[in-house]
């Protein structure tokens, strides 16, 4: 281009002479979240053109499609033989599982990388004995209390607002 004296594509809100572009060509960028770029272009007449372009980073839904089987209670309560409580994360925010007595769904809600929302809707209402109706609901309580998530090694664990782990499982 024969009428370009200097160019420079930057974030905008930081110093353009940061950042020179040089040379013939093209430049990709991969932001982690979404960021505006401005193309600051100097015309040989001392002119200066700007164009902007945002770049949106939409947070993937890393749950969805994942299958869990709870392995062990954050406060230390053992899981009761048999068929352990599970949980199943659907594409549409969908939410399902079976309490180790009853079947429920819900939703969940993802917020970045490792926040998430989750809300216990119908469930079912059978009688199982104290002991896995206890467990039961408590495993329903503790879902409705997660605010994040994380893997760690074959495990993932849910924690509450404040950190405190929740509910570990393991992935079917």
């Amino acid at each position: 281009m024969a009428n370009i004296r200097a160019v420079w594509v930057y974030p905008v809100g930081e110093d353009f002479r940061n950042f020179p572009a040089t040379g013939d060509g093209s430049r990709s960028v991969c932001p982690q979240q979404t960021t505006t770029y401005e193309m600051r272009v100097e015309l040989v007449d001392g002119s200066i053109v700007t164009r902007q372009v945002t770049v949106n980073v939409l947070p993937s839904n890393l749950l969805a499609g994942m299958n869990f089987a709870l392995a062990s209670f954050g406060n230390g309560q053992p899981v009761l033989p048999g068929a352990p409580p599970t949980l199943r994360f659907g594409a549409g925010n969908s939410l399902s599982g079976f309490g180790g007595c009853n079947n429920f769904t819900g939703e969940y809600s993802t917020l970045g990388q490792s926040g998430v929302s989750i809300r216990v809707g119908a469930r079912g209402m059978m009688s199982c004995g104290l002991e896995l109706d206890a467990q039961e609901n408590l495993f329903i309580e503790m879902l409705n209390r997660v605010a994040s998530w994380e893997h760690s090694g074959f495990q993932t664990i849910f924690r509450d607002g404040a950190g405190t782990p929740l509910l570990t499982f393991v992935r079917q």
